[in-house]
């Protein structure tokens, strides 16, 4: 359980800025974390910032439920007087769960701020307001690649394929190495004589667990007329199934 503490512990001079923060905010607290304690738990919604003094720490990430025994080490920050760190930092922006947890290692000495703080030191401290800068800025390019990374994943590769009237759409037999959405249009199954259209298929997808289980089609599909559709390659798989999470639970139905 963390502690307060006096910045005499620390040999920090009275004319240092950081016993001027102190001044400019009264009700930031000086807190010392002992071996193994949480300065931030993942999932919560708290709302304090860190600047951190001296020490080190470690974030984490899924945590196991039901205790606050470490999860996955995503990096480790050791700080010093000269090289202060800040975690917590995202709380500035509102009320937002915590994505990960953050856990002393060794005796890790901080303030502990709130939100309006920020103002504070963006007005008036501009040594600590680059840290948080640099801060800011780490954290908008970690979400860039996680939206970057989704973009990816979700992105399909597609071609627009037109089919005359009696051309084959896929054979039975054939690898289903392709899934084809039909846009427009009507196609017909040879061996029974049905029907599929945009609006009997599901989404429009034509026979999709074949594709999904890397079989071959069970059946022969032609156009019955001229029809529109999208065809996707086996590559997209993965991004089918994130934008058509329940295409497959159907499929496999």
């Amino acid at each position: 359980m963390a502690e307060t503490f006096d910045l005499a512990d620390l040999d920090i001079p009275e004319d240092s800025e950081y016993r001027r923060l102190l001044e400019a905010c009264p009700d930031a607290e000086p807190k010392r974390f002992s071996d193994g304690d949480l300065l931030i738990t993942e999932g919560d919604r708290s709302q304090e910032i860190f600047l951190v003094l001296r020490g080190a720490y470690v974030v984490e990430q899924a945590r196991p439920c039901g205790n606050d025994a470490p999860g996955a080490a995503l990096a480790t920050v050791i700080s010093s007087l000269d090289r202060p760190s800040v975690v917590g930092e995202m709380a500035y922006l509102g009320d937002t769960q915590r994505t990960a947890s953050v856990r002393s290692s060794g005796t890790t000495f901080t303030l502990c701020l709130k939100p309006k703080h920020l103002d504070v030191i963006i007005e008036d401290f501009p040594a600590f307001t680059q840290i948080l800068c640099r801060q800011f800025s780490r954290r908008l390019k970690e979400a860039n690649e996680i939206v970057k990374k989704n973009e990816r994943e979700r992105a399909m590769n597609v071609d627009q394929v037109m089919k005359s009237a009696g051309q084959v759409v896929f054979a039975k037999g054939e690898p289903a190495d392709v899934l084809y959405q039909i846009i427009d249009g009507v196609l017909v199954r040879e061996e029974d004589g049905s029907q599929i259209t945009a609006q009997t298929a599901p989404d429009g997808f034509v026979d999709p667990l074949p594709f999904f289980r890397g079989g071959t089609y069970a059946s022969t599909v032609r156009a019955k007329n001229p029809a529109m559709l999208v065809s996707i390659a086996k590559e997209s798989k993965l991004a089918i199934i994130r934008n058509y999470p329940q295409l497959l639970l159907s499929a496999l139905q």
